[in-house]
């Protein structure tokens, strides 16, 4: 048995399949001529395939127009309602976020005038932090 092949080379299927370019086939033929166990599996592959094309040609895939109705008619209220859940979601975290900017309490604005916080709210000054004592003696 050659080296270079096993029965779980994917090239096996690939060559198998028709999957392979030119160049890739002749490569893999000159490894496959020594090896009869990888030829019986490419075989065995090849013949699963062609029952496989067999059955799929045999089954009657079409549908009548009033199945095909149906199921343009799931499909689209599939759609429609994944749309509307998207637009309420979207709206839902809009209004989180418009609320909570709303709520947090900031300091933001506080500006530091000579020692003393301020903060202008609603045009009111609030003092935030009593001014530092003054030493009168200096």
């Amino acid at each position: 048995m050659n080296n270079n092949l096993n029965t779980d080379d994917v090239r096996i299927t690939q060559y198998a399949v028709g999957e392979m370019n030119n160049n890739e086939i002749k490569q893999f033929e000159s490894e496959l001529a020594n090896c009869a166990d990888i030829q019986d599996e490419v075989n065995d592959i090849k013949e699963l395939s062609s029952i496989l094309e067999d059955g799929f040609n045999e089954q009657n895939f079409n549908l009548s127009n009033d199945r095909k109705d149906e199921v343009a008619q799931v499909a689209n209220n599939n759609c429609t309602n994944r749309r509307l859940f998207i637009k309420i979601a979207s709206f839902a975290a809009i209004i989180a976020v418009v609320c909570l900017i709303s709520f947090v309490d900031t300091t933001e604005d506080a500006v530091d005038v000579g020692g003393v916080v301020v903060d202008i709210v609603e045009e009111d000054i609030c003092i935030l932090e009593e001014p530092p004592p003054v030493d009168l003696d200096d």
